[in-house]
Order: C-alpha cells, then structure tokens, then sequence
C-alpha cells in the first residue's frame, strides 16, 4: 500500500485537476464499499483496498488546508469512515 491514490488512478483516462470526475468517483466507491463492508458482503481486504484510495485524497486535502489556514489536520482513517 505505498502507493498514493494518483498512483493507482493515473491513465485511467480521468485528470483529477480538471474537474471532480475523479473525486467523485472515488467518492462513491468508497460510499459503495463501507456499505458492503457494513453489511458483511465483502471483507475487511477488499474494504481497505477500496476505500483507501479515497481516504488518502481527503487526507491530503486537509492537510492542504490545515497548511493554509495554521490549525492541526485531523486525518480520517478506514475504522473511522467505516463506523
């Protein structure tokens, strides 16, 4: 799992700079999976494998904000997103 969400999503034929098609679908995969998980459908693996994706692109993104505006970033991790 060293690898970072625009490695696994590079070529995939989406720029997630160029609009919100990548964060969105991102999105609801991770949406999909937490509920899958949630029910018992599929497991923890397959969960983590994922959600992961998603999770590191809203932690990045709170660390960018976190940077802008002085505060500590509260990062969110797959057991709290599942929950």
């Amino acid at each position: 799992m060293n690898d970072t969400w625009r490695d696994l999503y590079t070529g995939c034929g989406f720029d997630i700079y160029k609009g919100n098609n990548m964060i969105t679908i991102l999105q609801q995969k991770a949406e999909l999976y937490r509920d899958l998980y949630r029910k018992g459908e599929c497991s923890r693996e397959e969960a983590i494998l994922n959600i992961q994706p998603y999770l590191d692109f809203v932690n990045e993104k709170a660390k960018e904000i976190s940077k802008k505006y002085n505060i500590k970033s509260r990062k969110v991790n797959f057991s709290g997103y599942v929950r």
